[in-house]
Formats: structure tokens, sequence, C-alpha cells
């Protein structure tokens, strides 16, 4: 009992870290500062990994997650990011009827992706929770339309920066034939070239 105690207050029977500072017993808030310079707050459970780099405090726990994550302490800080970590990116490819390759239109398609991420009535700024841009601009050649939507499939109001948005327009651009789909973090962009007129 007296354990079960002490870890909902804050306190650690392990040996502290030489950098553990302290702050009032009734506000306690402390924090480990590890040889990777990244704050560690506390408290934590035994057990969280050493490169952590982003921290989330779980407030209460969840009893529709299940039994996969049982182990899981609430009123404690967990690792959600390690140092290093890079989004994965996936790209898929795809085409319709109405498609076509980019071909000597794929220079245009990058510049129309730039412009339409460099404006706040395009792609550039905040997102709220679900939304989705979408864009349709005629080819400069006549042989169709340039299509590129955006969605934040976050659960939190995100805001999209220039070269994010065109980096990740530009991958299906580059990348693919005629259109494709391009996921980054919660982010969702594609691209298609497709026959006709705006």
């Amino acid at each position: 009992m007296s354990a079960l105690l002490l870890t909902h207050a804050g306190i650690s029977l392990a040996a502290p870290g030489p950098t553990l500072t302290n702050r009032a017993p009734a506000t306690a808030i402390m924090s480990v500062a590890g040889d990777n310079n990244v704050i560690t707050p506390l408290p934590i459970q035994p057990g969280l990994v050493d490169n952590c780099a982003e921290f989330y405090f779980l407030k209460k726990w969840n009893p529709e997650v299940g039994v996969d994550c049982c182990y899981l302490w609430a009123n404690a800080n967990v690792c959600v990011r390690t140092i290093g970590f890079e989004y994965p990116e996936a790209t898929s490819c795809y085409r319709h009827e109405n498609s076509r390759p980019w071909g000597s239109d794929k220079a245009d398609a990058l510049k129309a992706a730039s412009s339409y991420c460099s404006t706040s009535k395009g792609g550039l700024g905040k997102y709220d929770i679900s939304e989705t841009r979408n864009t349709c601009l005629n080819a400069p050649s006549g042989r169709g339309k340039f299509i590129f939507d955006i969605s934040n499939e976050f659960v939190a109001i995100k805001s999209l920066t220039p070269s994010r948005c065109y980096k990740n327009l530009g991958i299906s651009i580059n990348g693919c034939p005629e259109g494709g789909k391009e996921k980054y973090q919660s982010w969702q962009m594609k691209t298609i070239f497709e026959k006709g007129k705006c």
C-alpha cells in the first residue's frame, strides 16, 4: 500500500540521478535531465526508454483501451517520441479513366503546387479537425487540370507549413505517373492530373 501511495505522489524509491530537482512537496513537479539534454518530467513509471524526446502526461486510464496497455500507469508521463524519430512517409500511386500522365506538364504541376502551398487561401495555414482543402488549377499547356487535396486527419487543429505542403504534394507528383496519395503523420495529400478544365 505504501508503494502505491508513493508512486501516485511522484516519489520513487530508486536512487535519483545527479541532476534531480525538487519543488515544494504539495505541488511536486520534478524533472530529470539526462546526458541527452532532454528534461524528463516526473513522475514516470519504471522502464521508460533512455532516448525519449517528447512526453505526454496520462491523466486518466481509459478502460476502453482493453488489455493491450494494462501496464500503462495513469498519473504518469509516458514517452510519445524518441530522439531522432522520423515519421514514415507512405505514397500510393493511382490512376482512373480521366487521369493522364504528368509528362511535360510535371514542371507546371510542381509550380502550381508551390503556388498553392504558399497562400493562406490555398494549402498553407491552420486546418480544423478533419478539414479537407482542395483546388483545381488548369495546366498552362491546356492538356488538363491539376487537382490537389489536403486533409488534416489529426484529432487536433494543426498548421501546415509551405515547405511541408510542397514537399508532400511534390512526392506524389515526382513519384507517380498520373497521381498519388501521400501520407505523413496525420496529413493526407492527393495529387492528380486529369483531362478537361476546372
